[in-house]
């Protein structure tokens, strides 16, 4: 299956910004885990990128290959990143309270259900559990430079924060195709 993730990178330009974030998606995609491989997308003129402008939704949207987050694309892009991954920690999270609800702990460490159904639930929920706790993958479609997946507004933050303003430094989002 493919996705669409971001590295948000803090470099000069837009070439150190790319360079920055083929190393990351190197390393996201080593050993073909989280992911297979990347393909990053397509330049498209920033100003083409996004038609929108009534209420401040996105119309017509094409992701970028490298803006700079505070533009008014890398902020849109940003936001739907955040919303993807907010929106997969949600719904595991519903579906892991409801089978802590369904079955009792013991059930659900021991699995000992007789009915097929019950079992594959209970399989699922700790698969899903693992999903709560990932820092890269299927369920993370932001991430920083390190290759550690953006999984809240607070660690967004902190990675929006420019370190290096002495350098002339801007945060860039660059975004691929991901296959996993």
């Amino acid at each position: 299956m493919h996705m669409t993730i971001g590295v948000l990178v803090e470099t000069k330009n837009e070439k150190e910004a790319l360079a920055c974030a083929e190393t990351v998606m190197e390393r996201l995609c080593e050993n073909q885990y989280p992911f297979d491989y990347y393909n990053i997308l397509e330049h498209q003129d920033p100003q083409n990128a996004i038609d929108f402008i009534t209420d401040g939704q996105a119309k017509e949207f094409k992701w970028t290959d490298v803006c700079t987050a505070d533009s008014a694309l890398g902020k849109i892009e940003i936001k739907a990143l955040m919303e993807y991954t907010k929106s997969n920690f949600m719904g595991n999270l519903k579906k892991v309270k409801e089978v802590l609800a369904k079955f009792s702990d013991k059930e659900i460490y021991n699995e000992d259900s007789k009915n097929r159904t019950e079992r594959d639930d209970l399989n699922f929920f700790k698969y899903l559990c693992s999903c709560l706790g990932q820092y890269s993958g299927s369920e993370i479609h932001l991430y920083d430079r390190g290759g550690v997946g953006i999984r809240c507004p607070e660690m967004l933050e902190r990675n929006l924060t420019i370190s290096g303003k002495e350098n002339e430094t801007q945060v860039f989002i660059v975004c691929a195709d991901v296959h996993f």
